[in-house]
């Protein structure tokens, strides 16, 4: 009728779509090269060629055939403890994005030494150190995630700014799939910053 809304979907993300929905195969994961550059350390691959997309040129695709074998519990198809690591650490690049978006927008301006710059030093040297100790990814998680929440208590004020940095951490982390005995350590971790 006269009251529906009609729409149109216009820009090279829906013509990518497009093109690869219609060369796709059932039963069959097909991805861009661009999606491909983001999960080819996890998954066998498979490239099908170029394929023509209007307005953008051709562009790569490739159907995803599975789990890469040393990510897998026993060949059963069933992503392993390194393939949740690795996961992980791209989760903590959101982690990092979010928190620090977060601090830069709503830390107090009056705050002169636990500033944005502050926390970003502080994970960076982490990171530094993690590795120049040669620290296991699953650790490096840990301590670069428990550096990006140490200050977060800034966010409500000078008064009990470790107890609210727990709280912080307590609230947002499991949004990120951290396990509750990864969050204790982080916790720990945390509090123990100077």
């Amino acid at each position: 009728g006269q009251k529906k809304l009609s729409y149109d979907i216009w820009g090279d993300t829906v013509n990518t779509a497009s093109r690869m929905e219609s060369s796709g195969e059932a039963g069959k994961v097909n991805i861009s090269g661009s999606t491909y550059e983001l999960v080819k350390e996890f998954f066998i691959c498979e490239y099908r060629g170029k394929m023509p997309v209007k307005y953008k040129g051709e562009i790569d695709m490739y159907f995803v055939n599975g789990i890469r074998p040393e990510l897998l519990i026993d060949m059963k198809g069933l992503p392993n403890e390194k393939f949740r690591i690795r996961l992980q650490l791209l989760r903590l690049l959101d982690v990092e994005d979010d928190m620090l978006t977060k601090l830069e927008k709503e830390l107090p301006e009056n705050l002169n030494f636990h500033n944005l710059n502050h926390t970003v030093n502080v994970s960076t040297q982490v990171e530094l150190i993690g590795r120049a100790e040669g620290i296991s990814d699953e650790e490096m998680i840990l301590v670069q995630t428990a550096a990006l929440f140490h200050d977060s208590g800034f966010l409500d004020g000078l008064e009990n700014n470790k107890q609210t940095s727990c709280f912080y951490a307590r609230d947002i982390l499991p949004k990120y799939e951290y396990s509750n005995d990864q969050i204790e350590t982080i916790l720990l971790i945390t509090t123990s910053f100077a």
